[in-house]
């Protein structure tokens, strides 16, 4: 049976944020006139410009490879770096293999170079983020820390008479002792076994997901009345949790304050408050999503359970070793101790981060919602939603296949998008942060081998769930020392100098910064607000039709979850749930869809204007919930180009446009009040599309490469054809940039505007006509606009400059040996199979087989010369 919606939409009132100083500027929600959000659009301010995580790969860096890295970053369009020098993690056959060590952290060269890199992000204009660990997925450095490492909650039975033997556990701390009466049989297996956690002894993410769903086996506490009945003694203690001599308790606060200053602190003292600041370069710490273990104890634990509770753990010891008072419910407390356990995960933890931020000035964002697993005890009792909050900018991630699909990871086998996306946007716009933030492009498919045209099917999807802030997974900073493609992170979608197609990449960075632009201007408009409880959690999956705690959600409208404190929070006045964010949702259901129409979207009002961004690979219409006289435009992201809307009005008033996003699959429909609105001068259509046929020169270039072995000879042909088709194994095989020449006629009077390749099966194209560059093209529709003036009547001719993925060199690289071979990285190459030496089997993400599918390449046409629209 359908869940009852309850309450619901923004409006785009002005939002009051709960923050001072530098802050408000941080959260504060942008409301454009329209010509403003025009001159946005067109020229994205610097929020608006993507990130990207920047590796040190394993202390391999230099001064001069970091400067031209930052700079071809800023010439590109990137704003920003999260700089992390992770180490150790997933470093082993299974993954990739990094490179030794060269600096290491902290020493006088780690620490010159990492200064360096913050005094160039300062010279490009660039911010610059720090993670606060070594480690993906952890809190931890390269150091051990002793005492201030991860707990376990320890405890052993002892008869009534026996002597206590202090354990030889590392770092052991005596806690408490409690009587229990059991039977004698009982008594004996309990002395017999020896130390053992207590608790609900579930430490990681990774727990056994049984734990959550078998019910717990206790042990009955007897009576004096009973015979059968003996005293046992039980001890507790807390001990360092073996191999995580390394990580930092984050439950305790002055262990995470002591790794932070002895970290990343010192590098903000070292930079200097010139340097150091939310408006100056180094403004943000970070912390990356949570897949380490989790403390059973803590040095504070006792006082905070109390706090967090409400009353004392010691009443309770004989629950934590599993026994059972007769008449008695022992998982009231279990959950009452989980909860109090992840209340101090995410106060004592993210909100000492947030604490140090604020006394450092700068900002702190963090994957600390998830992407969790839930069925772990660990995270059962948690306020995800809560977690999101302490951040200036909430951020969640998202992962594809090589096709652009969408991917299941860790064998879950939900079949579910592998975007984490929801809580996110939820909580950005519940407690009024400006971003949404998400890791971009993170997969663990074949290295090298996606195309911005596949990113931005998945960039859509996230757009359309309110995410507006792009962090690029991941720049493997890579020294020329280490080849080309080099030496790379095991996941991620590369963005680096050796990427073949890296210096064309520069459209598509502009279109996300158009779209963050236009998602981060204004107010969302939300109609319904889902009270999820007071642990609200939404995992993988984007949780469009149907929210994660099972409410259905009507096409054609857009929802937040809310937890509980901020419901409670919330006041109704003028018809309207009013967050403490100021963010407003109506108390009724419109009776009409937002969007209607098979498309997702997401909705925001900037000043007086409604934008919508809207995605999905159809040719329909769309009706949307916006009435009275407007102006309606097409934004188009790739472009920059605004044109008229065609359209129709319904009975009630509103607005039906036929959008056809068929190949595109997304744009932005903008409704404007029309002052001041500047008018477009039609454009001669009539125009009869002329193909470029016959005899096309090409040549071949690696890219980056100083050596031509197996590079294909230059070749003649008249008609286009897929390279991994050929005859030719050099051309097959072939990675890096093909030069496409020929000449062409333009008849007397025609007046072409626009050249079309045909789809691009990989990778991009840059188009010059008769000699000028007219700009790169990487998406649907495949086509680039020719400035006015450069085709002339009578010969023109055209240089098509080809860029496809590493991917088929990879796999012809595979059947050679390393000496042989035209690459140079860490990947690993199997001849034959995918089964290595050792009998694993290969990953996708490990490396390349000679038996591994080949991409579609080259120029496949029909190359079209095409009039105005």
């Amino acid at each position: 049976m359908k869940k009852i919606l309850i309450s619901l939409i923004s409006v785009g009132v002005v939002v009051a944020t709960a923050v001072c100083g530098l802050y408000i500027a941080l959260n504060a929600h942008s409301d454009l006139t329209y010509l403003q959000l025009v001159e946005s659009f067109r020229n994205p301010p610097i929020d608006a410009k993507p990130w990207c995580y920047y590796g040190g790969n394993s202390g391999n860096f230099d001064e001069d490879t970091i400067t031209r890295d930052l700079e071809s970053m800023a010439r590109l369009g990137f704003g920003g770096i999260l700089f992390s020098d992770i180490r150790g993690y997933w470093d082993n056959d299974d993954h990739l293999i990094m490179p030794k060590p060269d600096l290491e952290v902290m020493s006088p060269e780690w620490r010159k170079v990492v200064i360096h890199t913050i005094k160039e992000c300062d010279r490009l204009g660039l911010k610059f983020a720090a993670n606060t660990a070594t480690c993906g997925g952890a809190l931890k450095g390269v150091w051990p820390v002793g005492g201030d490492a991860p707990k376990r909650l320890m405890c052993r039975a002892y008869a009534a008479d026996a002597d206590f033997e202090k354990p030889v556990f590392e770092h052991w701390t005596d806690i408490a002792e409690c009587t229990v009466k059991v039977s004698k049989h009982d008594a004996e297996k309990m002395i017999s076994r020896g130390w053992y956690e207590a608790g609900d002894g579930t430490r990681t993410q990774h727990a056994h997901t049984a734990n959550s769903k078998d019910e717990k086996v206790w042990i009955e506490t007897l009576s004096d009345e009973d015979s059968d009945a003996v005293d046992c003694r039980v001890r507790f203690g807390a001990t360092v949790i073996p191999g995580h001599d390394k990580d930092v308790d984050v439950l305790d606060p002055n262990a995470i304050r002591r790794h932070f200053n002895r970290f990343i602190g010192a590098l903000m003292d070292e930079a200097g408050p010139e340097l150091v600041g939310l408006d100056k370069t180094f403004a943000f710490i970070y912390s990356v999503s949570w897949e380490g273990i989790v403390p059973q104890w803590s040095v504070n634990f006792r006082e905070d359970f109390k706090r967090l509770a409400g009353y004392d753990i010691d009443g309770f010891w004989p629950e934590l070793a599993g026994f059972k008072k007769p008449g008695t419910d022992p998982m009231k407390f279990m959950r009452d101790f989980r909860r109090a356990r992840n209340d101090m995960f995410r106060e004592n933890f993210y909100g000492t981060l947030k604490t140090i931020a604020r006394e450092r000035g700068v900002g702190m964002f963090s994957e600390n919602g998830g992407p969790w697993r839930r069925e772990p005890e660990v995270f059962l009792e948690a306020d995800q939603l809560k977690t999101l909050s302490l951040n200036d900018m909430p951020q969640g991630e998202f992962w594809l296949n090589e096709d652009g699909t969408t991917t299941e990871i860790f064998g879950l086998d939900d079949h579910a998008d592998r975007f984490f996306t929801r809580a996110i946007a939820s909580a950005a716009h519940v407690y009024g942060k400006k971003r949404a933030s998400a890791e971009s492009f993170t997969h663990m498919t074949r290295h090298w081998s996606i195309s911005p045209s596949i990113l931005r099917k998945v960039i859509d999807k996230a757009f359309a769930d309110g995410i507006n802030h792009v962090v690029w997974h991941t720049f493997t900073q890579t020294q020329d020392k280490f080849g080309v493609p080099g030496s790379v992170y095991f996941a991620g979608t590369h963005i680096g100098r050796t990427v073949t197609w890296y210096e064309e990449v520069g459209g598509f960075l502009k279109y996300l910064q158009r779209c963050e632009a236009m998602l981060q201007a204004g107010y969302p408009v939300i109609d319904i607000p889902v009270k999820c409880g007071d642990t609200p959690y939404a995992g993988w999956g984007r949780f469009r039709d149907r929210t994660s705690c099972g409410v259905d959600i009507p096409k054609g409208y857009n929802y937040d979850m809310v937890n509980d404190e901020e419901w409670a929070k919330s006041t109704i006045k003028d018809g309207s749930r009013i967050m403490a964010s100021g963010m407003r949702y109506p108390l009724e259901l419109p009776s009409k869809p937002d969007l209607e129409g098979p498309f997702t979207f997401m909705h925001r009002k900037v000043g007086s204007c409604d934008v919508y961004f809207v995605e999905g690979n159809f040719d329909a219409d769309a009706t949307f919930r916006v009435t009275g006289e407007k102006k309606v435009e097409l934004f188009d992201a790739v472009t920059g180009n605004i044109t008229k809307a065609t359209y129709s009005k319904t009975d009630d008033g509103r607005y039906t446009l036929p959008l056809n996003l068929s190949e595109t699959g997304s744009i932005f429909v903008v409704f404007s009040d029309g002052k001041n609105v500047p008018e477009l001068s039609p454009k001669n259509t009539n125009v009869k599309p002329l193909e470029i046929t016959g005899t096309w020169d090409l040549s071949f270039k690696y890219h980056l490469l100083t050596h031509n072995r197996y590079l294909p000879k230059p070749i003649k042909t008249d008609a286009l054809f897929d390279w991994s088709l050929s005859d030719d194994n050099d051309i097959k095989h072939f990675a890096g940039t093909a030069s496409y020449r020929i000449t062409f006629n333009v008849p007397q009077g025609a007046n072409y505007r626009f050249l079309s390749t045909g789809a691009l099966p990989t990778g991009v194209a840059r188009v010059f006509v008769n000699g000028i560059d007219c700009g790169v093209i990487w998406c649907a529709p495949w086509e680039i606009e020719i400035p006015s003036g450069i085709l002339v009547e009578g010969e023109n001719s055209l240089e098509l400059r080809y860029t496809n993925n590493w991917t088929n060199r990879l796999i012809g690289d595979a059947y050679l040996e390393p000496e042989d071979r035209v690459t140079c990285s860490n990947l690993q190459f199997v001849k034959g199979s995918r089964i290595k030496a050792n009998g694993k089997t290969l990953n996708p993400f490990s490396g390349y087989s000679s038996i591994d599918p080949l991409q579609k390449a080259g120029l496949l046409g029909p190359v079209v010369l095409k009039g105005a629209k």
